[in-house]
């Protein structure tokens, strides 16, 4: 689909730049890089979607890593970029245990600076990840005792983002997709707050957070 392709071809451009940071860096070759996309999908996962996108990732990596001389640059002939791509698109995936790339739900990306941050506190959170055309609500848990760790206890992906607000900004409709987001982001709360009040000891750390 022309779509894939057009995303193939940004992607392998993307990836052409960092490969030649590391040839300068590094050395020519001597770099094994594993690449990680976030999709808008929750931790449950959008098998189609991850599938779509996996096959988009795998076309950049093999454009920007396992060719020696076909880096996309942005003078190329539209034709011979996307023939190149088209063709790639159709290659097989590896299995998932070869893959030098993966794809992860967008609701745990914005978790991983969360996770070095010293300001914070051990408990409960929310992250709010507007994106262009997505928003990702994740709740989870921080824990600083011996080793930092971080669970993701519930998370969604809502089709509300950026472009929404800016289309909607002047219109009634505005409010009405930011309540989308608020609804959304009390249901996700809820759902692991009713898990965790079943337990007495658990139920402690969270009347604060509620």
């Amino acid at each position: 689909k022309a779509q894939e392709v057009f995303s193939a071809v940004f992607l392998s451009w993307v990836l052409g730049l960092v490969r030649q940071q590391l040839d300068t860096l590094i050395g020519r070759g001597r770099w094994r890089p594993f690449v990680v996309v976030g999709a808008p999908m929750s931790s449950v996962e959008d098998h189609q979607l991850k599938s779509r996108y996996l096959d988009v990732l795998h076309a950049a990596y093999l454009t920007a890593f396992a060719v020696d001389d076909f880096l996309i640059a942005l003078e190329w002939q539209v034709e011979r970029v996307s023939k190149h791509i088209h063709d790639l698109l159709r290659v097989q995936l590896p299995d998932s245990g070869e893959r030098r790339f993966a794809v992860v739900p967008e609701t745990t990306a914005g978790l991983v600076p969360v996770h070095a941050d010293p300001r914070l506190d051990a408990g409960f959170y929310n992250v709010i990840d507007i994106g262009g055309g997505s928003t990702e609500l994740s709740v989870f848990c921080l824990g600083k005792s011996g080793t930092p760790r971080i669970d993701c206890l519930a998370d969604t992906s809502v089709p509300v983002g950026a472009i929404d607000f800016q289309e909607y900004a002047a219109r009634p409709e505005f409010e009405e997709q930011l309540e989308t987001i608020r609804r959304e982001l009390g249901r996700i709360w809820g759902i692991r707050y009713k898990e965790e009040a079943k337990n007495r000891y658990l139920r402690k750390s969270w009347p604060k957070q509620v």
